[in-house]
């Protein structure tokens, strides 16, 4: 049986006992993982390629004094622009230490 990239995410939440969400809205407008980091709220988006965060841009922009930042994990290299940062999938581990 193959994991896909979001379960082996949750996997990892799950055993570092990371409170984690999901969320969907009426729209269709969905995120992957909803957190905290640093007493903050944090939507996490899970990608298989190299994709962007349209739902998550979307939440940020209407809820900005709510939500921190955005973390796309993915198999790119670590990058950040503004409040967005992207990690590769081996770095989840340490994302909420």
């Amino acid at each position: 049986m193959k994991k896909s990239n979001e379960n082996i995410v949750e996997d990892c939440f799950y055993k570092h006992n990371i409170p984690m969400y999901y969320y969907r809205d009426n729209f269709g407008v969905e995120i992957d993982f909803v957190s905290k980091m640093n007493n903050k709220i944090c939507l996490i988006e899970v990608k298989s390629k190299s994709g962007r965060t349209k739902s998550s841009d979307k939440i940020m922009e209407s809820n900005k004094d709510t939500i921190d930042s955005i973390i796309k994990l993915s198999s790119q290299n670590i990058g950040c622009v503004g409040n967005k940062r992207t990690y590769p999938y081996y770095l989840v581990s340490f994302l909420f230490k």
